[in-house]
């Protein structure tokens, strides 16, 4: 599990990511209409299996349910442009986790 950067970005009460979050989380954070990262919970103690990522709109934000190998984390990422960053996420994570 990969710690996050500091940022004034990042929110909520921790800033650890597992290892698949970490591109979505760095990706988001580049981009100038997201306002705050704030990394959920993680949940251990999956079976190995394959990585991926669902977006789900909320208001204010994005809820991205990232899986990686044997670990589930949700990250909510807030914006000021809901369908904009929606559609590049969605991109990004077609690309990095080929859902």
């Amino acid at each position: 599990m990969a710690k996050g950067k500091s940022s004034t970005k990042n929110g909520g009460g921790h800033t650890t990511l597992i290892d698949a979050a970490k591109p979505l989380s760095d990706f988001s954070r580049k981009q100038p209409e997201v306002t705050k990262i704030s990394p959920g919970i993680i949940k251990p103690g999956l079976r190995g299996g394959q990585q991926r990522c669902k977006l789900k709109e909320i208001q204010g934000g994005i809820l991205a349910v990232v899986r990686g190998s044997t670990s589930v984390q949700e990250v909510l990422i807030y914006t000021t442009s809901l369908n904009f960053t929606m559609r590049k996420l969605s991109e990004f994570c077609e690309k990095h986790f080929g859902r």
